[in-house]
C-alpha cells in the first residue's frame, strides 16, 4: 500500500472514530434519609425518549445512601433518575464528565445537582417554558378581542424573553442555551413589542425557530411541547390552517424519524380533538403517503379510521338489553330518522356528566325521529343494570356482546375514550363519527 493510501486509511479510521465518540459521565449520588422508609438498595437511570430508543442503567446504593454510576454519553439528553417511587429529571451532557446529586428520599422537591451548568440552565429553561407558554395559550383560548390579547400576552412574552436572556447571561456555553433556547428565539424579534396582532404573529412564528431537522431533539420534551403546542393552541379548525402546517413540513428536508413523528402526533390529535373535517383532509393526503409506509401502526390506524368516516356504512352492533333480550343496531336504525350511537361505561365520570344533557336532547328530539342507542363497554353487567334502573335512562341500552376471536365493536369504531358519540342515518350511513357533546344538537337539527 502506498503512503498516500495509508494516510487516507488513517484519516478514515479517525473520522469514523470521532463520529462515534462517547464520553463517560460519572454521577456521584447521595440519598439523604427521611421518615418515609428505608433507603433503596439500587437506583435506576432511564433515558427520556419520544422515539422509543430506551436505555436503562442502575447502580448499587450502600448503607450510607451513596452510589456511583458511570454512563456513556454520546448526545445531550434528559434522563429519569429513579429512586424508590420518585423519578427525578436529570440532564446529562458529554461536556460534563462528573456531576454530584443529592436528594432526600421520597421527596420530589428535595434534589440538588452540583457541578452542572447544563442542569442549572435546563431547570431555568423548563420553569420558564412551563409557566409562560401555558399562560399564553390559556389567554388565546379565552380572549377573542385582539386588543385584550395584546394587553395580557405581551407581558408574558417579555417575561419569557427575560428568562431566556438570563440563561444567555449566566450559561452562554451550554447546550441548553445554544440549542434549546434557540427554539424560542422568536421572542427576541423586535416586532414582538410593536406588532398589532399577537395571535397572528404567534401563528406565523411559533414554529419558525424549531429545528425540525435535528432528530436528537426527539429525545427531549421541547420538540413535542413546541410542535403540539402549536397544533393544539394556534392551529385553528379550518382545512386552510392544516394545509399551512402540512406545507411547512413537506417543504423541509426532514429525517424520517421527525417526519413520522410529526404526522403520527398530528393524526392522534385530530382524533382526540374530534376535528372531523381536518381528519378527513389529513387522511386524503396521507393514506397513500409513501414516506409513512414504514410506520405500520399508523398505516393500520388510518385505514381503520377511513372505514368509519362520514359516508361509510356503520358496522352491525349486537348485544343484550337489561331484560336480556337481543338487540341489533341495524334494526334500531330502521325505526329512527337519526340515531345517536353512544359508547359509554357506568363508572365513567364524563359519561355520568353527559347523561343530563342527553336526556334533554332525547326529550326535545325523540318525538322528531332521534333515537339513542347506548352501548356499554364495561365488564360489570350488574353494575350497568343497576345504574340504568336507578337513573331511569329512557333510551335503548345494551351490554356489548364480546367474542374473543373477533375484534369488538368499540375497537371497530375506534373508541379511545368514553363517552364516544356517532351519528348514523336511517340507511346505516355514518353522518358524523368524530363529534363532541358541544356540537351534537347543532348536527341533530340539520337532519331533523
Amino acid at each position: 500500500m502506498s503512503r498516500k493510501g495509508i494516510s487516507i486509511s488513517v484519516l478514515l479510521f479517525w473520522s469514523l472514530l470521532l463520529c462515534h465518540t462517547s464520553y463517560a459521565t460519572t454521577i456521584k449520588g447521595q440519598i439523604l434519609p427521611s421518615d418515609k422508609g428505608e433507603l433503596p438498595s439500587r437506583i435506576y437511570l432511564r433515558a427520556y425518549t419520544q422515539s422509543q430508543s430506551f436505555s436503562l442503567d442502575s447502580a448499587d446504593v450502600n448503607a450510607y445512601g451513596a452510589y456511583l454510576l458511570e454512563k456513556e454519553i454520546t448526545n445531550h439528553r434528559l434522563y429519569y433518575l429513579i429512586i424508590g417511587k420518585i423519578r427525578y429529571k436529570v440532564f446529562l451532557s458529554p461536556d460534563e464528565s462528573q456531576i454530584r446529586i443529592q436528594n432526600q428520599y421520597q421527596n420530589q422537591e428535595k434534589i440538588w445537582i452540583e457541578n452542572s451548568p447544563e442542569n442549572d440552565a435546563y431547570t431555568l429553561f423548563r420553569q420558564s417554558i412551563d409557566y409562560y407558554e401555558p399562560s399564553i395559550f390559556n389567554i388565546l383560548k379565552n380572549h377573542i378581542q385582539i386588543d385584550s390579547l395584546d394587553i395580557y400576552i405581551r407581558p408574558l412574552i417579555k417575561g419569557l424573553r427575560q428568562n431566556l436572556m438570563q440563561i444567555e447571561k449566566y450559561y452562554p456555553q451550554t447546550f441548553i442555551y445554544k440549542t434549546l433556547c434557540s427554539t424560542k428565539s422568536w421572542v427576541k424579534r423586535t416586532e414582538v413589542d410593536t406588532v398589532s396582532d399577537l395571535r397572528k404573529f404567534l401563528r406565523q412564528n411559533f414554529l419558525s425557530t424549531l429545528p425540525f431537522e435535528n432528530e436528537n431533539l426527539l429525545e427531549l420534551p421541547i420538540f413535542d411541547d413546541t410542535y403540539m403546542g402549536y397544533v393544539a393552541n394556534l392551529m385553528d379548525t379550518t382545512n386552510a390552517d392544516l394545509d399551512t402546517l402540512t406545507l411547512l413540513i413537506e417543504n423541509k428536508i426532514l429525517p424520517p424519524k421527525i417526519y413520522l413523528y410529526t404526522h403520527r402526533q398530528l393524526f392522534r390529535f385530530l382524533i382526540l380533538a374530534q376535528r372531523e373535517n381536518q381528519l378527513s383532509s389529513f387522511l386524503k393526503q396521507h393514506i397513500n403517503n409513501p414516506r409513512l409506509k414504514d410506520d405500520l401502526v399508523l398505516q393500520s390506524q388510518m385505514k381503520e379510521v377511513v372505514a368509519i368516516m362520514p359516508g361509510q356504512k356503520a358496522r352491525e352492533i349486537k348485544g343484550f338489553d337489561v331484560f336480556d333480550k337481543s338487540q341489533l343496531l341495524s334494526s334500531f336504525l330502521e325505526k329512527n330518522k337519526l340515531t345517536l350511537l353512544m359508547f359509554w361505561e357506568p363508572d365513567c365520570s364524563h359519561c355520568q356528566e353527559a347523561m343530563p344533557r342527553l336526556e334533554t336532547l332525547f326529550e326535545k328530539y325523540g318525538n322528531k325521529g332521534l333515537g339513542i342507542f347506548g352501548v356499554s363497554i364495561g365488564e360489570d353487567k350488574e353494575k350497568w343494570k343497576k345504574y340504568l334502573v336507578a337513573k331511569k335512562v329512557p333510551w335503548t341500552n345494551i351490554q356489548m356482546a364480546k367474542n374473543e376471536k373477533e375484534k369488538n365493536d368499540a375497537s371497530y369504531f375506534f373508541v379511545v375514550y368514553t363517552p364516544t358519540f356517532v351519528l348514523i342515518k336511517k340507511d346505516g350511513t355514518i353522518f358524523h363519527r368524530f363529534i363532541d357533546m358541544r356540537h351534537l344538537e347543532q348536527q341533530i337539527k340539520t337532519m331533523l
